[in-house]
């Protein structure tokens, strides 16, 4: 009784909310949301000016358990160079669930330190995310 008190109490207020309250709802997917758990880096804060250069890998494995598969795909990587010196490390950051932003090689944490330790960084897309997409649009 007290869950069909529940549902009709829903489907009134969705029904005669006023039509401009507009409210948003992540777009989920398989449990995540579809921009990943974590946006893009806010623009305050340590800054490099230098916009990424846009690379891609053209020889990765598509299936590393199976021998006989020799297909390969291109895979989706950023570049930032500005604040490196030779002898300097390198910074490697994975975009994880979601689309490679460039904007991580501009703003963040880490750009402090780069600066700090003249690294280079280096942005690379997860497959299947982005524009990194094995077997397509799947």
């Amino acid at each position: 009784m007290a869950t069909r008190q529940c549902f009709v109490i829903s489907v009134l207020l969705v029904v005669l909310s006023p039509p401009g309250i507009q409210c948003w709802i992540p777009i989920i997917l398989r449990g995540r949301p579809t921009g990943g758990m974590v946006g893009p880096p806010q623009p305050n804060g340590p800054r490099i000016s230098s916009v990424p250069v846009e690379l891609w890998f053209d020889f990765q494995i598509l299936d590393h358990f199976n021998a006989i598969d020799q297909r390969r795909w291109s895979q989706r990587y950023f570049v930032n160079g500005e604040v490196y010196q030779p002898g300097g490390p390198i910074f490697l950051m994975l975009s994880g669930e979601a689309e490679a932003d460039p904007a991580w090689l501009q703003y963040g944490a880490w750009i402090e330190y780069a600066k700090t330790h003249h690294a280079f960084l280096i942005l690379l897309e997860h497959r299947f995310y982005g524009k990194s997409q094995p077997l397509g649009w799947v």
